[in-house]
């Protein structure tokens, strides 16, 4: 890249001052762009020019600072700033990935399972790694693979043979809750549980979220 000068002579013999004339190059890593003045250039601009800067993040990142050239950018964090134009710049605008938490599904299965009768088996979902994220809108999906006879799972005021889902709720960064759902087996047997947080309503499952049990049922 060339700077560019230009000089002209004015009426009388007079010499006007030369305008230097610089380019400005702009890019972005993944998750965001430049908003201010835009992608990629070259801009030209005159030599001591004041450009305002803006970068907006993708959801699910963060804008973190300008790269390159930025000696003349008062404050690199800022996805809104200025630079000064004093010579052929380019910089980049970095963005990074905002961490979700990750979590874990925990069962307390009784020892003894009997058929016919009504058996509490808690069930608790918490945070397993804290990240800086949760998630809005999920909901709890519980499905009985049985091997003999039918299963009813209630919670609450739902009740279902062979599946539920629970209401919607909002998955904090920071969780840890318990729920006590009720499970009639009509027989004894082998049954298995698939558990699963996902996307409320009946959306795909959040972050691997999906967990199997399998419980032996007896005779009373």
């Amino acid at each position: 890249m060339l700077a560019l000068s230009v000089g002209l002579v004015g009426c009388g013999g007079e010499d006007v001052p030369e305008i230097t004339e610089y380019d400005l190059i702009i890019s972005s890593t993944a998750g965001g762009s430049v908003t201010e003045p835009g992608e990629p250039g070259p801009y030209v601009y005159d030599e001591g020019e004041v450009v305002n800067l803006a970068a907006e993040a993708e959801e699910g990142y963060r804008f973190v600072e300008w790269t390159g050239n930025v000696s003349t950018i008062p404050n690199t964090n800022a996805a809104s700033t200025t630079i000064t134009i004093n010579g052929n710049y380019e910089i980049i605008a970095d963005f990074e990935v905002i961490s979700h938490s990750t979590y874990k599904l925990i069962y307390d299965i009784p020892e003894v399972i009997v058929a016919r009768e009504d058996t509490r088996i808690p069930v608790t979902l918490k945070t397993d790694e804290l990240g800086e994220l949760g998630y809005d809108g999920v909901q709890l999906h519980i499905k009985a693979y049985p091997r003999a006879g039918d299963v009813t799972i209630k919670l609450y005021f739902w009740s279902f043979s062979n599946e539920l889902y629970s209401g919607e709720f909002d998955l904090s960064a920071d969780y840890n809750r318990t729920i006590y759902p009720f499970v009639y087996f009509s027989e004894p047997g082998e049954y298995t549980f698939t558990l699963s947080v996902i996307e409320a309503p009946y959306g795909p499952v959040i972050n691997d979220m999906t967990e199997s049990i399998t419980v032996s049922v007896v005779e009373a």
